[in-house]
């Protein structure tokens, strides 16, 4: 505990400062400003070590006395406690900790290629590791989605407008607006403000009608969940559909995997899935990943779709809110907001870096 200096009391109080010494450790509290740590009603701390302190972005307070870490929760008191995710000043987008001590996770996204990993931002920014192919990575730009396949990517701006990067040679999309766009060996499909799919490169069937949510491209196809919570599937080889039920999420690797309405598990081909329950699914060359609504990550196939039950790609423990698949690797950033990666790493795009998201 600081100290109080008893001897600046009567100047302050001259000013119609409330003062007081306790345990905030000699910190002023003046009525009407949030931020001291979480005491007392400030937006700055004049404490006798702080005098000279700027005024700081505001931060929830809940004020009271201290509690020992593990006791009630506190925003703003330096403690992670209870239910808490964290607990600093937000970043200026609020990614790495929120007012309320949660990690806001919306807006982010990874898209994992072959031999590099991409992340997106709350701001729109971009952070990308492992090889460099590209012709430029285009930092500087504000982006609303991104994807990744191979040794390019692509991505929305925020204007709606597509851009590629890397060594994609395939025929390119109009100018949108697009919400999403996806990319493929030589291939994309984007859905539209309006919700409709747009496709170019791949063979056999085309993209149905209607509206749509999320699509996933690999090995030639594409799948897509509907405006109504439906699969359908289109390209070669030429699927069956629609998928029977309602579904939350589709993943689309040398397999197709989904997440029900129930949030349990359905797979093609001959790795069953795990049973429980499911937030998240994502697909690599082989191999499935799901986050379990308790923020776990399970995974199943194996590394490269060949080989051993050696060769699984086992994950990291941890709670996780987001991840995603590469050719043999996967990333994902953990609800403490702290990015991990894990598998082929040759290149760098499994070394996660410390400044993402």
């Amino acid at each position: 505990m600081k100290p109080c200096r008893w001897w600046r009391l009567p100047l302050l109080a001259l000013f119609g400062v409330v003062v007081g010494c306790g345990a905030d450790g000699g910190r002023i509290d003046r009525p009407g400003d949030p931020d001291d740590g979480g005491r007392g009603d400030e937006t700055w701390d004049a404490s006798s070590d702080d005098a000279s302190s700027e005024p700081k972005p505001d931060t929830a307070i809940d004020g009271g006395s201290d509690v020992p870490d593990g006791g009630p929760g506190r925003c703003g008191d330096g403690i992670v406690q209870n239910d808490e995710a964290c607990d600093e000043r937000p970043t200026p987008d609020g990614t790495r900790c929120s007012d309320d001590c949660k990690v806001n996770f919306e807006g982010l996204m990874l898209a994992a290629g072959n031999h590099h990993t991409c992340g997106l931002r709350r701001n729109g920014s971009l952070r990308c590791w492992g090889a460099n192919a590209f012709s430029g990575e285009p930092f500087g730009r504000t982006f609303r989605y991104i994807g990744a396949y191979e040794s390019w990517a692509s991505g929305v701006l925020e204007d709606g407008a597509p851009l590629f990067w890397g060594s994609y040679t395939g025929q390119l999309p109009g100018s949108g607006p697009f919400e999403k766009l996806e990319p493929e060996a030589d291939a994309y499909c984007a859905i539209d403000r309006n919700g409709l799919i747009h496709c170019s490169g791949l063979e056999g069937s085309g993209p149905p009608s209607g509206k749509f949510t999320q699509i996933s491209l690999s090995s030639g196809s594409a799948c897509g969940l509907s405006a109504e919570d439906r699969i359908f599937c289109w390209g070669r080889p030429e699927p069956q559909n629609p998928w029977e039920g309602t579904y939350r999420a589709v993943a689309r690797g040398n397999t197709t995997c989904a997440i029900r309405s129930d949030r349990t598990l359905t797979c093609t081909g001959e790795w069953a899935p795990p049973a429980g329950e499911f937030n998240a699914l994502t697909a690599g060359f082989g191999f499935q990943c799901a986050i379990r609504t308790n923020g776990e990550v399970e995974c199943w196939g194996l590394l490269n779709g060949r080989g051993s039950a050696s060769e699984r790609l086992d994950p990291p423990s941890g709670k996780f809110a987001l991840i995603d698949a590469g050719w043999q690797h996967v990333c994902g950033v953990r609800t403490d907001a702290v990015t991990v990666c894990w598998g082929a790493n040759e290149a760098g795009q499994a070394t996660a870096p410390s400044d993402f998201p």
